[in-house]
């Protein structure tokens, strides 16, 4: 059900409430979220957004052909986590620009409910001192550790992106690939293959505080897509600037809509949380006129070197000089 902006206010204010007793708000807070959010998916966001855990959070079930009761291939599990888990470190080290790092991306024991696994980045204060020997890479992961969280998230909308049947999100997940390090790629088409040897389908949740609770799916079809996509190879990239009208986006997915003054609509990736903020000011007045600037990507057919498809990512949007609003 959708609820009301007074409602999602009201719960807001009860949940940053402090009464100076930690123990009692913890208490105040489980009874709002075992009576009054319950799994009530919009309500369960606003509770993350508040409340949830302050670094990412990736929560997945395993589920299939490949799974019998609570079980499932052992190397084949491994392998997958460890994919995911060095894909996350690889961009990370890019991001840091260093050329070597610790990872510190923790694991939670394995759970009932089909095969369950549960990744989760450490607080800064969690993180020993000893897990490097570098001080200065130990340094970047105890600023506030956005940065393994990014990570994890990039990680997490690409198999959802994977998993999505429309064309037009094609170009979202190919602006995504291409902007991964190739050793990530490479550590995440690893584990794309162990999904699929294990006939594996993927469910699950992304959580962390201000940015919410995000679903997160990856049936077979999805990991044989991603594979396609992290293996396929660029042909050559341009800029350029349209002017034109956003017409909606999707957070989850980081793809945003957009209608050129001249030209049929398009998808276009977004890896900017401020940018796809900015998006979707623009896009709440469906005349808000804009002039945005893209990265084209060509991307070729992996078996022959005819073009593929055309994939773009939004760079910035300016106030068009038609319209004097702001956003």
């Amino acid at each position: 059900m959708k609820h009301s902006v007074d409602e999602i206010e009201q719960l807001r204010a009860a949940l940053r409430f402090s009464s100076g007793n930690e123990l009692a708000d913890s208490m105040a807070r489980g009874s709002l979220l075992s009576g009054v959010i319950r799994d009530d998916e919009e309500l369960l966001n606003v509770y993350v957004q508040e409340v949830g855990p302050p670094q990412a959070v990736l929560d997945l079930h395993l589920e299939g052909s490949g799974v019998s009761g609570h079980t499932t291939n052992a190397l084949s599990f491994g392998k997958f986590v460890s994919g995911i888990a060095e894909a996350v470190k690889e961009t990370v080290k890019a991001s840091l620009g260093k050329q070597r790092l610790a990872s510190d991306l923790l694991i939670e024991g394995p759970g009932q409910g089909s095969v369950r696994l549960v990744l989760r980045v450490p607080n800064p204060d969690d993180v020993p001192s000893n897990k490097s020997d570098n001080h200065e890479d130990q340094d970047a992961l105890d600023a506030p550790s956005t940065v393994q969280s990014e990570a994890l998230r990039t990680i997490s909308q690409l198999l959802n992106l994977a998993s999505v049947d429309d064309d037009a999100v094609d170009t979202a997940l190919d602006i995504r690939v291409s902007k991964l390090p190739v050793a990530a790629r490479t550590k995440l088409n690893g584990a794309m293959e162990q999904a699929l040897a294990a006939n594996w389908d993927i469910q699950g949740n992304i959580e962390q505080r201000v940015h919410g609770k995000q679903n997160v799916t990856l049936p077979k079809r999805g990991a044989a897509r991603l594979k396609v996509a992290l293996t396929a190879n660029e042909k050559k990239t341009d800029v350029m600037t349209m002017l034109g009208n956003f017409d909606g986006f999707k957070y989850s997915t980081g793809t945003v809509w957009f209608i050129p003054q001249e030209g049929p609509k398009f998808s276009a990736a977004v890896d900017n949380d401020d940018l796809l903020h900015r998006v979707a000011a623009a896009a709440a007045d469906s005349n808000f006129l804009v002039s945005a600037q893209f990265e084209v990507i060509t991307i070729l057919n992996s078996t022959k070197s005819s073009e593929l498809r055309k994939s773009r990512r939004l760079l910035s949007i300016d106030r068009a000089p038609e319209t004097n609003t702001l956003f």
